[in-house]
């Protein structure tokens, strides 16, 4: 099949993300057998003189040209605002068989973003984001073909074992860009509070951030790593973290009210319900060692399940409406 996917590409802060979902669906793509163009609108725009109107209008210009040059079977868009309905609409109108699928990982708190996916109802065939329950029923309400679609992981970017790594500095991990005062950090320094005992790592706050592979060679420094989101309280969502600290072999805390049990059992995550409730397992997952365990199980289980071979077939199984069965979030 030809493909081209659309979102962000390698300048500004972007080439950091060398982990980023998109790339890694796209390498899924092509170990599945197609043909892969990928075009950055963000890298495109910025070639404009810093101009953001000449910079929107060139983003588009080049799309439709790639477009016109391959006539893929399919466009996916990758948090690609910078592309125009009324392109779409153009590329739709000039190549009958291309089929359009548009990934958002954002969380659909906020209206806007949901009416930015809305408003290309007419013009796309699938919609995925990383979140299920009533803003999977918003969107399907307001006619999108949508569907959940789960933070993949790629074992060529998040490499690492619970057995093998050796210089573990760190019981307990966490990341975030937000400064220390703000609502997210106050779990975490919560428990570092409640368990003195329990070595933190506490990395990414203030003007601190940490992105490349200065992130991954410190979150291999430890044995558990804290999965806590901006938003927690959203069934299934999370942010791309979840995969590194899965796909990296790191024991994950992951909070109950996610839901994500629906998917990882106990011996494969650690579930917990406040900080009192996370602090007492990690003292008894760091017992004997079990932390190992859980995050060897829950590394396989991540990669058998969301493995980026396997969510890229997802993509273009929904959108082009195949039989879903197989996936264990297809009903959603």
């Amino acid at each position: 099949m030809e493909i081209v996917t659309v979102g962000p590409g390698i300048s500004n802060r972007y080439a950091r993300f060398f982990y980023a979902s998109d790339r890694k669906i796209r390498n899924g793509l092509v170990r599945l057998g197609h043909n892969v163009t990928h075009i950055s609108d963000r890298d495109v725009a910025s070639s404009a003189l810093g101009l953001r109107y000449l910079g929107r209008e060139l983003a588009n210009r080049k799309l439709i040209e790639v477009v016109e040059a391959i006539q893929p079977d399919l466009i996916i868009l990758f948090q690609a605002h910078l592309i125009t309905s009324k392109t779409l609409s153009k590329i739709k109108n000039s190549i009958s068989h291309c089929k359009i699928a548009n990934v958002d990982n954002d969380p659909m708190t906020i209206k806007a973003r949901v009416l930015r996916l809305l408003n290309l109802r007419d013009i796309v065939d699938a919609t995925f984001i990383t979140s299920a329950g009533e803003h999977l029923e918003e969107l399907r309400t307001g006619g999108l073909h949508t569907s959940y679609i789960p933070n993949c992981t790629d074992a060529s970017m998040e490499m690492g074992n619970p057995y093998d790594d050796t210089k573990l500095s760190y019981d307990l991990s966490y990341f975030a860009g937000d400064p220390l005062w703000a609502e997210r950090w106050k779990l975490p320094l919560e428990v570092a509070d409640i368990a003195p005992d329990i070595k933190c790592g506490f990395f990414g706050h203030g003007k601190n951030k940490i992105y490349g592979r200065a992130y991954f060679d410190l979150l291999k420094e430890s044995k558990i790593a804290l999965n806590w989101s901006g938003r927690n309280d959203i069934y299934l969502y999370s942010s791309d973290r979840i995969s590194q600290l899965f796909g990296t072999g790191r024991c994950v805390c992951l909070y109950s009210e996610t839901g994500l049990q629906k998917f990882f059992s106990e011996d494969e995550a650690i579930f917990f319900e406040d900080a009192n409730d996370l602090a007492g397992k990690i003292r008894l997952a760091l017992r004997d060692n079990k932390w190992q365990s859980i995050a060897d199980k829950g590394q396989k289980r991540y990669r058998n399940l969301f493995n980026e071979k396997r969510t890229a077939d997802y993509i273009i199984d929904f959108t082009f409406d195949k039989d879903i069965s197989a996936y264990e979030w297809s009903g959603l």
